[in-house]
């Protein structure tokens, strides 16, 4: 190696160096401007939950909701937006949002937005059936809640692709399995046609 070279080999190298600690100084900033500082009051996590909510910060808001929960475990519209952001903003966690809704219903009856909320979980899951139950209750008790009325119109369209796919699949497994009871039926004469063409509907 000429030893003219290395100083600028040495130098290139601790540059490489820099930008790396750089970058991860940076991403250490980052992840650590997204902790929220702690407040002393269930109050203070609401309002700041709302806040994140209302900015699109939704993990944020989540990380608020469960603070006040903890805090203030009676408090049903804490479970409902918390459930609500699951559910609709984040499409995720919906087990923990049906739950979330179950608790703000048990704790506030027949409140229509909690039941759209809880229809929306279970419209993430595609548990159509139920999620059409309870916009249909949301929707008797405020006929003007347009997330119902939107819910709704989702959860009947899901429920008819379902019905359509499964009628398919029935459609697809019924023939084989009259083929083989037609062939092995009644001493292999095929005397069982009284299943041939039955198509299993919902």
């Amino acid at each position: 190696m000429n030893k003219k070279s290395l100083p600028h080999i040495i130098t290139a190298v601790s540059f490489v160096v820099f930008i790396v600690l750089g970058l991860a100084s940076t991403a250490t900033t980052s992840a650590t401007s997204r902790k929220q500082p702690a407040l002393d009051s269930a109050t203070a996590y609401w309002q700041r939950g709302q806040e994140n909510y209302k900015n699109g910060n939704f993990d944020l808001a989540v990380e608020d909701f469960t603070e006040v929960i903890r805090r203030s475990p009676n408090y049903a519209p804490v479970y409902n937006l918390r459930a609500w952001v699951y559910a609709y903003h984040l499409k995720t966690n919906f087990d923990q949002a049906i739950a979330d809704a179950d608790q703000a219903l048990k704790l506030s009856p027949n409140e229509a937005n909690y039941l759209d909320t809880r229809g929306w979980a279970y419209l993430g899951k595609g548990d159509y059936d139920r999620a059409i139950a309870d916009f249909n209750e949301a929707l008797r008790i405020n006929p003007n809640l347009q997330a119902s009325i939107e819910g709704l119109e989702k959860a009947r369209q899901g429920q008819q692709q379902q019905s359509g796919q499964r009628l398919a699949q029935s459609a697809t497994v019924q023939p084989a399995q009259a083929t083989s009871q037609y062939w092995t039926g009644n001493g292999g004469r095929g005397m069982r046609l009284g299943i041939l063409g039955r198509v299993h509907t919902t």
